[in-house]
This record gives structure tokens, C-alpha cells and sequence, in this order.
């Protein structure tokens, strides 16, 4: 019987990502590597492979901002999870204005992740509604000094 990964891994560095898919396993949570490819192809392999949740890294590379992605992602019905080493809280800030489910730092660890991906699997909206809007109020306090 084939298993169909809820849970699609969009990282730039293949050992983190083989790492986060063997540790999701091990959770009981099917997942799939899939390549930082060109924005295009990217948008196109996940829409096929269909996944319940993408933990998508915000930085690709030489692929570049991996931010663009996350609103066509959520608008096909994929819910996205912010997986970052960025400690730019306004980066972060645009992923969640641009529909991400919640964000997790790689540092916090592969337990941390885990879990993370298991509760935005299930959760009715976003995974941390006060940070969240703490967030988007310092994107907004941003702008306007812009």
C-alpha cells in the first residue's frame, strides 16, 4: 500500500530536510522532500503532490525568497508552515500576512518541529494568534515609518 505524505519539506539544505522527514516518520506523520526548484516548478510539484501541510523555508538559496509562495499555496487549500533560520521578525511578519499557519525557528529542534507540524495539521486557524498579531502590528508599524 503506497502512503501518501500529508506533509510536504521545502528546504534548500537536503540533509535538513531528510533529517525533518525521517523525524516526522518516526511521529507518525507520512512526508516528502521536495526540491527548492525554480518558484515556478516548485508551485507545480507541490500542487500535484497535493500535501495537507508544506514546511517551507523562507530562505531558498539561490532560489531566493521563498515568501512569493505562500499565497498560492494557501489559495490551492495547502496550509504553510514557516520553517526559517531568520531571526527577521518582519520576514516572518510577511509570511503570516500572506496566509502562513504559523512559523518555527530551526533552532527550536527537530522536537519542537514535530510537534509544531502535528498541531498545524489540526488546528482551525493559526497556531499562535497573539504572536501572530504582534507580528503583523510590527509590519504595519514598519510600513507606515516607510
Amino acid at each position: 500500500m503506497l502512503t501518501v505524505p500529508t506533509i510536504a519539506i521545502v528546504d534548500d539544505h537536503e540533509l535538513l530536510a531528510e533529517a525533518l522527514r525521517i523525524a516526522l516518520a518516526a511521529a507518525g506523520r507520512p512526508a516528502v522532500g521536495v526540491p527548492a526548484d525554480e518558484p515556478a516548478e516548485l508551485l507545480t510539484r507541490l500542487a500535484d503532490l497535493a500535501p495537507e501541510l508544506v514546511l517551507l523555508d523562507l530562505d531558498l538559496g539561490p532560489h531566493g525568497d521563498a515568501t512569493p509562495l505562500i499565497a498560492p499555496l494557501v489559495a490551492a487549500g495547502i496550509r504553510v508552515l514557516v520553517v526559517t533560520g531568520t531571526a527577521d521578525r518582519l520576514r516572518i511578519a510577511a509570511a503570516l500576512e500572506r496566509g502562513a499557519i504559523g512559523y518555527r525557528a530551526k533552532a527550536d529542534g527537530f522536537g519542537e518541529l514535530v510537534a509544531t507540524a502535528t498541531a498545524a495539521l489540526t488546528a482551525a486557524g493559526p497556531l499562535d494568534p497573539v504572536t501572530r498579531a504582534e507580528l503583523l502590528g510590527e509590519l504595519a508599524a514598519a510600513r507606515s515609518e516607510r
